[in-house]
């Protein structure tokens, strides 16, 4: 692929994750273009001090995937000095949670971020099954592994990095993946007096 000029919009911390090459730590991020956004994993925690918001960078040697960029040991990251504006609209596209009844028209193996609200959670041995709920409709979320250290209950909230649309059967839902990211928002506690 060519190399492609982008602005940083979002990356979180490094965690550790299993990947086609062992055991190694690695990120995501979310970058944007004068007309676009779009994610990216980043497999070489190395590259963390390029992707810093609102930095503008040159990506080259990376991979595409249907829905997202891939960059890693082999990729080159490095800083553009640009005035490269990323339009308002698409700054706010790239921040929004898709709506449920959205995602569940979207194909399979597409990539979703986003915060959700938990309204019911199936624990198993070695799975968790989240409902969640917006004013669109409700969906399932299906976390493989131990997905948290914090424990979730309904009410609180999700955020989902990096899971993909999946099905099973005819039931459209949310599933982790090796490199995808979990973490509970706790909700507020009322107060008390």
């Amino acid at each position: 692929m060519d190399p492609l000029v982008v602005t940083v919009l979002k990356a979180i911390n490094p965690f550790e994750c299993e990947t086609q090459e062992g055991r190694q730590e690695i990120f995501h991020a979310t970058v944007a273009t004068e007309t676009d956004f779009f994610f990216v994993k980043v497999l070489n925690a190395q590259f963390k001090d390029k992707f810093i918001p609102k930095r503008t960078i040159k990506i080259s040697n990376y991979l595409w995937h249907s829905n997202f960029m891939e960059v890693t040991s082999s990729s080159v990251v490095v800083d553009v000095e640009s005035n490269h504006e990323v339009p308002n609209n698409v700054v706010k596209r790239a921040r929004e949670t898709p709506r449920i009844s959205k995602l569940k028209i979207q194909p399979c193996g597409t990539i979703v971020n986003g915060l959700f609200k938990v309204q019911k959670i199936t624990e198993e041995k070695d799975r968790v099954l989240y409902g969640i709920h917006d004013k669109t409709g409700t969906m399932e979320v299906l976390v493989l592994g131990n997905p948290s250290k914090t424990k979730c209950e309904e009410g609180d909230k999700i955020r989902l990095t990096f899971f993909e649309v999946s099905k099973n059967g005819v039931k459209i839902q949310l599933k982790s993946g090796p490199c995808s990211f979990f973490k509970v928002i706790k909700a507020a506690k009322p107060k008390t007096d």
